[in-house]
């Protein structure tokens, strides 16, 4: 599989999680696009990449904000959403967290695209519903 971990994920975290991933590919934002790309454009190119990747975002505005929920039910993706608290997290704790839950993640196989939330709280991964309901009533609060 094709992973691409957004600009809240910090590019370091992307280059150990493709170090630790023998069978994957991850990629991180920075390495296709300049920091004032918006969210709507490289949602819309990923779309066009072959394999597809799926998402890994820090960014949960995504799901919330009219505009670019549109842009991720077009782009047909499977996005996995860091709870906020990830962000907030000091470097080293998101670090073991993340190569924790990375087997999760990379394991995570959607017959359709498809939303994920990942809580830091727990060590599991919830499915909030396919990408077509991507900024509805079932977003994350």
């Amino acid at each position: 599989m094709r992973f691409f971990l957004d600009r809240n994920v910090p590019l370091r975290l992307c280059r150990i999680l493709d170090i630790f991933d023998h069978e994957n590919t991850i990629e991180h934002h920075d390495d296709y696009f300049d920091q004032h790309t918006t969210d709507i454009e490289w949602l819309a190119t990923l779309r066009s990449w072959t394999p597809i990747p799926s998402v890994v975002s820090g960014d949960l505005r995504i799901l919330k904000n009219p505009a670019e929920a549109q842009a991720l039910r077009e782009a047909d993706l499977t996005f996995f959403a860091l709870e906020k608290q990830w962000t907030r997290l000091a470097w080293h704790d998101w670090a073991w967290r993340m190569v924790k839950v990375w087997p999760l993640i990379s394991s995570t196989h959607a017959r359709r695209p498809t939303v994920y939330r990942i809580p830091l709280s727990t060590n599991k991964i919830e499915t909030m519903g396919p990408t077509s309901q991507a900024g509805s009533r079932r977003r994350l609060e």
